[in-house]
């Protein structure tokens, strides 16, 4: 029985309305429109290769970014390719191995991530840390299984819930260059992730004593560094929104902080309302800033801190004062878990830290007022915290001027 021809398609209104299915393009051979059961469309070019015979079909790009005239263009200059003894998606294939690593992560951010994925801005960062530099170099057809376990094991020694993240987005961005036909095969295949376990550690109001003041008397500790620690540990924000906060995100008169969801994990705007002690704080580092408009303005003109500059001073600040390692993220949870000690109910709290809801009646119906209770929960905190650190001034200065006196006396009878 012969093959039913696909349908044919001349208009733009048809290639709007057109239903699932494949359709030719009048006036274009070889040029198909193919609409999937979810709506999307797509041009595929469908041509015999004059190397090995065989039929073969190219991705033209997807309607309405390439036009129904672009894509009869496209069509036809291939076309011509292949009258001329040439296989166009093989030239492809061959281009696409002379592609580096941090070549097609770029392509993925530009050409998909950025205009289909939420996650994207949390992959581009993972892809400039951890990614670019340790294999951004290699072809992308040459990366082997071995420098993808490498670099993976290199990061879970450190962090293993970030080497995870980097094993799937390396992934992903493989995935989709194989649909493309822009590699061979994807070198993450058969890699698991490492098991994850949940950071626990919380500071003791000893522990939030002694880093308050350690702050101010370690030497060394910027005063930069000193304010947005400050600011973390009253606001339960995360370290890189307060290093990229503008001073026009604050209302001082209202005691409000407002980031914009550009800056926020899940890429919702954030109110949080500022006890007068973080106002008091936002003074400080915006007096600090000057005429910049950062509150934290970095070394770079008219851009603010790269958090990437604070990697050494919490180190110093740590060892001076003879803590347990802990990490900025920790102070979050710090202040989570305070406040669940005074009673305060989970919603006000993952309100305050911003944490996506997952439930339908979450994301759709509960639109009750937060701020006055978030409110409340973090001037309490402010004064809780304010208990713990009045009166002991010179905690942290005499801890460590009694360990540099030790290492001191340990050197002259060495």
């Amino acid at each position: 029985m012969p093959k039913k021809s696909a349908k044919v398609i001349a208009s733009v209104v048809e290639v709007r309305h057109a239903a699932p299915g494949e359709y030719r393009v009048e006036g274009s051979p070889g040029l198909l429109l193919h609409v999937s059961s979810a709506g999307n469309r797509s041009w595929v070019l469908r041509y015999q290769s004059p190397t090995h015979g065989r039929p073969r079909r190219m991705g033209l790009g997807a309607f309405p970014r390439v036009s129904l005239a672009n894509a009869k263009g496209l069509a036809d200059a291939t076309g011509k390719l292949v009258a001329a003894g040439r296989d166009p998606l093989a030239e492809r294939a061959e281009r696409a191995r002379a592609v580096s690593v941090g070549a097609l992560c770029d392509q993925w951010l530009t050409m998909y991530a950025d205009r289909e994925r939420k996650s994207s801005k949390e992959e581009r960062r993972i892809i400039d840390r951890e990614i670019r530099p340790a294999l951004g170099d290699i072809r992308a057809n040459a990366l082997t299984r071995r420098d993808v376990l490498t670099v993976i094991d290199a990061i879970g020694v450190r962090a293993p819930v970030q080497a995870n993240r980097t094993l799937s987005t390396l992934r992903t961005v493989y995935n989709w260059a194989m649909s493309r036909d822009m590699v061979a095969a994807n070198p993450t295949h058969g890699i698991k992730k490492a098991a994850e376990t949940p950071r626990e550690r919380t500071l003791c109001a000893s522990e939030l004593r002694a880093l308050w003041h350690g702050l101010e008397t370690v030497p060394d500790i910027s005063a930069l560094t000193r304010n947005a620690f400050r600011l973390q540990l009253l606001t339960a924000c995360r370290i890189g929104e307060a290093l990229g906060a503008a001073k026009a995100e604050f209302d001082l008169k209202r005691r409000l902080w407002n980031l914009p969801g550009t800056r926020t994990k899940n890429g919702k705007a954030h109110e949080i309302p500022l006890s007068k002690w973080a106002c008091e704080i936002v003074r400080e580092a915006s007096v600090a800033a000057g005429d910049s408009q950062w509150l934290f303005p970095g070394e770079v003109s008219g851009k603010p801190v790269r958090r990437d500059t604070l990697k050494a001073e919490p180190i110093a600040l740590r060892g001076a004062l003879e803590m347990e390692p802990w990490r900025s993220h920790d102070l979050r949870r710090t202040v989570a878990t305070w406040l669940g000690e005074y009673g305060f109910p989970a919603e006000v709290i993952e309100r305050i830290l911003n944490h996506s809801k997952q439930g339908v009646t979450d994301r759709h119906y509960n639109h009750a007022p937060m701020r006055e209770p978030m409110r409340r929960a973090l001037e309490t905190w402010a004064t809780a915290l304010r208990k713990m650190v009045e009166g002991h001034a010179g905690v942290a200065r005499r801890r460590w001027e009694s360990r540099q006196q030790s290492q001191r006396g340990a050197g002259a009878h060495a």
